[in-house]
């Protein structure tokens, strides 16, 4: 081994992030090289020791090549421990996941410590209840160059704070804000003449995913009635029970018009033929388009979709049949899709035959997804 090349040694190295510790103890030339020529590597602790973390935060100080950190940090084990990690490694950290925690409040409450080199910060599967207050702290002042921010599965986290950090966002540099809770991000506010607007204008990804929460008028408004225009946005998933009102797309193509990628999720409106064809007359360049038919007395016209020829990935949530000539219409239209999932909501005869004729007509897709809502049937297949 001594005789590799130390570039060979480098980029084998870096193929395995979370042992470069170990791969420097093995001898003195692995330890010249991981110490001195390793620029980024991962740590992920979970159940560790004290012990175990304060050694993995000892080493990691010789590495005086080291200008990227990748940390995922889970369960309340030692968390005392994993929080002091991150702040004497705060300035190297580039990516934060905290994972599977009852409680944060250790991570947000060292305001001193300041994530100058943070990019991405992710909080899943977490309970927010007693550090919602602290969260728009945490984010506004320690990560001050922030572009990805994903809340996903989390409960506990109030409006208030919410509308914290949307209205401050044009004072941040983050980029993609997702939000995807199981609960909570409830509304209970009764004064409309509040100014609670998001400023969003940075922003080139908003996804609000959760079929669990139901979100009141005011945060809509606050969220999405600036009646501006945000030329920047090209992804937007809204994918939630939340209430726009009968001129929401209207609004939408008017306030996002270079839209990329766009969903449209049951409950957020009234949907109506109307508003199919509006989208897919507005939204030209559009590669993602996922879109839930709620109403139930009016199949979806799917004859215009093809204008939009560059769509790669289709979703389409329908309470009315699709036939097999309108399965071959659609895959004669967008040649280049390569991931279509169906999702019925209503009960079909025979589940076999219409999934014989989604891959019959789809034969040059890559995957398709049956989702068969009425009976709790979901099939998954790759071509």
């Amino acid at each position: 081994m001594d005789n590799l090349p130390i570039e060979l040694l480098i980029y084998i190295f870096n193929y395995v992030p979370n042992h470069i510790i170990s791969i420097s103890q093995v001898c003195r030339y692995f330890n010249s090289i991981a110490t001195e020529q390793i620029r980024k590597t991962a740590i992920n602790f979970h159940r560790e020791s004290e012990k175990q973390i304060e050694n993995v935060s000892k080493h990691l100080e010789s590495f005086k090549g080291l200008k990227s950190l990748d940390v995922k940090l889970g369960f309340d084990v030692n968390i005392a421990e994993k929080a002091d990690f991150c702040a004497i490694h705060s300035n190297k950290i580039t990516q934060l996941i905290l994972s599977d925690f009852s409680f944060l409040n250790p991570f947000f409450d060292k305001l001193n410590v300041n994530y100058s080199n943070l990019d991405t910060l992710i909080i899943e599967n977490s309970d927010l209840t007693s550090s919602s207050d602290d969260l728009p702290n945490f984010i506004l002042k320690s990560c001050n160059n922030l572009k990805n921010l994903k809340i996903s599965g989390c409960s506990g986290l109030e409006i208030d704070s919410l509308n914290a950090i949307g209205q401050n966002l044009c004072n941040t540099k983050i980029e993609k804000l997702e939000l995807h809770p199981t609960y909570s991000y409830f509304d209970m506010s009764t004064q409309n003449n509040r100014d609670e607007s998001w400023t969003i204008e940075n922003l080139n990804t908003l996804s609000v995913r959760s079929k669990l929460v139901v979100m009141k008028k005011n945060f809509v408004r606050n969220m999405l009635g600036n009646k501006r225009t945000f030329p920047n946005m090209r992804k937007l998933e809204l994918i939630a029970e939340l209430n726009f009102g009968n001129n929401f797309i209207s609004v939408l193509t008017q306030q996002f018009p270079n839209l990329e990628c766009l969903s449209i999720g049951k409950g957020v409106m009234d949907v109506h033929n109307q508003d199919f064809t509006t989208i897919c007359n507005q939204y030209k360049s559009l590669r993602v388009l996922e879109f839930h038919f709620i109403h139930q007395d009016e199949p979806l016209d799917l004859r215009y979709l093809q204008i939009n020829q560059c769509i790669t990935k289709l979703t389409i949530g329908l309470t009315k049949d699709i036939s097999h000539a309108d399965l071959q219409k659609i895959s004669k239209n967008l040649p280049n899709l390569t991931h279509l999932s169906v999702i019925l909501y209503y009960l079909i005869p025979s589940n076999k035959n219409y999934l014989e004729q989604l891959i019959k007509a789809f034969s040059n897709v890559k995957q398709i997804c049956f989702s068969h809502i009425g009976m709790l049937e979901k099939i998954k297949i790759m071509l």
